[in-house]
């Protein structure tokens, strides 16, 4: 049986066991919740010494606590329970996962680890920031500093007297953080990361179009990448999806399919408010077969993802099921069956591979994520002329700020077809109007002689570039009259 600090008398406790346990007496530290709920309805589990369990939207995940110092770990248990009480359990569990990195990556952690007093271990802290500092420094990503700035000013306002020096935490503060760079895969040509190339994003629509899945596993992974496709919302977003926020409505004859998305804006329910988009009948009708797929599955023996739990009620069904149990209890099991994002990369990229889908540009299989196929949904409109807050609207996004990158982009892609334009757009303009002679345009146009059915008139005048058989966009229209201009420059048959 393992035997817990609290079993044996203070007098034979270490020494920052004993420290920890006076601070608690005296008022000087705060005291540890069980559990804690924030305004989105995710739950922080913290009964365990050693592992708390975060039960995030749309998934659960455990963090365990390997911290040395008793003391070191109250802080930060504290810490990260204070910001899911202000902020949500999700961006605790990101500040726990980090925080602890970031500590356990100095060369003198062990001295915090060691510490056999207060003063000793409010040093060996000092220390250990500095070190990390000058670390993140030297690598560039500076812009991580800011979790263990944070946690330094709560020590000094919430725990002065557990070892956290002002006059540090000045020097801390005094700090000019870079920010976290935006928008640097959208404007790249990463081809594992940036927007797809034309010719993949051709590939992969056909691929979509020519599938024809079989099994409940294919069926998830063609539905993940068309709402990708279709909708180019976060993984999370499709996690949340519910089996009845797939809406099919018809009207006069004509039948009309709705996806209604939950939102995912910060410190919300993400059910509360939902985002009603219009997708194409073709997604329409597969999303409702996957719901059908999805109702007559038996989850104990055919889970998708080779696991197996309990069957859903029929109130709170995913749209996107998984067998794959989490680390939630039964009793609060809310998020029981729901994908989580991560696993939504791994169905986009299991179509890949199934559809054997090859870039152009790498010869590879083509890298899909949920990010790159968001990225490449917001460029594709923002090069076709949505303005920011059509584009906003459209991502989900609060503000236009979040979009700029694409619009920016696409300004770029504008400003290039400018410029490989200047010079010619005139002569293409006189050419359509009948205005240039066949010797002005043998710098840009294929000669006639070796246009194939064609032969060379030299002393034709001017004509319509409809009346050539290589140019005729309008067949319905008669384009085969000869353009003659006048001395008054207005033209006639």
């Amino acid at each position: 049986m393992k035997m817990s600090h609290s079993d044996f008398p203070l007098s034979q406790q270490p020494p920052m066991v004993v420290a920890l346990i006076q601070l608690l007496d005296f008022g000087a530290l705060p005291v540890l919740d069980e559990y804690i709920s924030d305004r989105s309805g995710s739950i922080m589990i913290c009964q365990d010494h050693v592992k708390w369990q975060f039960n995030c939207r749309g998934q659960g995940q455990m963090h365990s606590w390997a911290i040395n110092n008793e003391l070191l770990e109250h802080l930060l248990k504290a810490h990260v329970q204070a910001i899911a009480r202000r902020s949500s359990v999700r961006n605790a569990l990101n500040t726990a996962v980090g925080l602890t990195r970031l500590l356990k990556s100095a060369e003198n952690y062990s001295e915090v680890s060691f510490s056999e007093s207060i003063d000793q271990f409010s040093r060996a802290l000092s220390r250990c920031m500095e070190q990390v500092y000058r670390v993140l420094d030297e690598g560039m990503q500076l812009d991580k500093f800011w979790r263990l700035k944070n946690f330094y000013r709560w020590g000094c306002l919430f725990a002065p007297d557990a070892g956290f020096n002002v006059k540090d935490y000045v020097r801390y503060a005094q700090i000019q953080l870079p920010g976290n760079v935006k928008g640097e895969a959208v404007r790249s040509a990463d081809p594992s990361q940036g927007v797809l190339a034309p010719d993949e994003l051709k590939v992969l629509i056909g691929a979509i179009r020519d599938d024809r899945p079989k099994t409940h596993r294919e069926l998830i992974e063609h539905v993940a990448v068309a709402l990708g496709l279709a909708i180019g919302r976060n993984s999370e977003n499709y996690t949340l999806l519910l089996e009845e926020h797939v809406v099919q409505l018809t009207h006069e004859g004509v039948t009309r399919y709705y996806l209604r998305v939950p939102r995912i804006k910060k410190r919300t329910n993400p059910y509360r408010v939902l985002k009603t988009v219009p997708i194409e009948p073709r997604l329409g009708q597969r999303l409702l077969e996957l719901v059908a797929m999805n109702q007559s599955l038996d989850i104990d023996t055919a889970a998708p993802l080779s696991a197996s739990s309990v069957v859903l009620t029929a109130k709170f069904r995913p749209l996107l099921q998984t067998g794959q149990t989490t680390i939630m209890p039964a009793s609060s099991a809310t998020w029981h069956k729901f994908l989580t994002p991560s696993q939504i990369s791994v169905l986009m990229k299991s179509f890949v591979k199934r559809k054997h889908l090859v870039s152009g540009a790498t010869g590879q299989l083509i890298t899909l994520s949920p990010r790159r196929l968001r990225y490449t949904f917001a460029s594709n409109l923002a090069a076709m002329g949505l303005s920011s807050r059509e584009l906003a609207s459209l991502l989900d996004h609060s503000d236009t700020q979040s979009v700029r990158v694409y619009t920016e982009l696409s300004g770029i892609i504008s400003d290039r077809l400018e410029k490989a334009a200047a010079g010619r757009i005139e002569l293409v303009m006189a050419m359509l109007t009948g205005q240039t002679k066949p010797s002005d345009l043998d710098t840009y146009l294929t000669p006639a002689s070796t246009i194939k059915g064609q032969n060379p008139a030299s002393n034709v005048g001017p004509r319509p570039c409809a009346s050539c058989p290589a140019f005729q966009p309008y067949s319905h229209i008669k384009q085969s009259q000869t353009v003659t201009i006048n001395s008054n420059g207005e033209k006639g048959a």
